[in-house]
């Protein structure tokens, strides 16, 4: 009778361990992106010595594999004055997400080490929408960033996510990227074909 209890009891704590990681984790939703899709953000600077008329901008082009992993190329663009434009990609920053979003593959296939499995920086999932969300985020290795809340940012109403000295700020219906601010550069939306931004 004694073994049978403890073997009862046995099976009871696995079945509750087993439930516990398991109604622990979150359910992940796949990232929006379709094959094509672009979004283009004008970086700006406090920096008195930058130079004047001449505007840098990084554009980041989605392609869309067949088993719904993500490619985002990375593209250099500066623009002057003079209306001259020079677009460049970055073959060294291009990334490969799975659909969630999760970095799995660095430029040339080399494998992203400690940003494995860390999230693109592009879309902030519905599940991390509230106020106090923790998200690890790529080059981010010993900080996670924490959702703040909403607020008002450059006539959008956004989701803020902090990490280090730097503020994300999402789109409140979407969750796309809208730009970011460390207090001494701003990275903000200026196009995409992304419908509802």
């Amino acid at each position: 009778m004694r073994k049978l209890t403890g073997t009862a009891l046995m099976f009871a704590v696995l079945g509750v361990i087993l439930l516990a990681t398991s109604c622990g984790k979150e359910k992940l939703t796949p990232y929006p992106f379709s094959d094509g899709d672009y979004l283009e953000y004008i970086n700006e600077r406090e920096d008195k010595n930058y130079p004047y008329g001449l505007r840098s901008f990084d554009r980041y082009e989605v392609s869309v594999m067949e088993n719904s992993d993500f490619k985002v190329k990375v593209f250099s663009i500066t623009k002057s004055s003079s209306v001259v434009q020079d677009k460049r990609e970055v073959p060294q920053f291009e990334r490969t997400y799975d659909s969630f979003g999760r970095l799995i593959e660095l430029a040339d296939g080399k494998d992203p080490g400690k940003n494995k499995g860390r999230f693109s920086r592009l879309w902030l999932p519905p599940e991390k929408r509230e106020q106090g969300k923790e998200v690890l985020l790529e080059n981010y290795f010993k900080k996670k960033g924490v959702v703040q809340g909403r607020e008002r940012w450059r006539d959008h109403d956004a989701w803020v996510m902090k990490i280090s000295n730097t503020s994300y700020y999402y789109h409140e219906e979407t969750g796309f990227l809208l730009g970011t601010d460390d207090g001494f550069s701003r990275k903000i939306l200026v196009n995409t074909n992304i419908n509802g931004l």
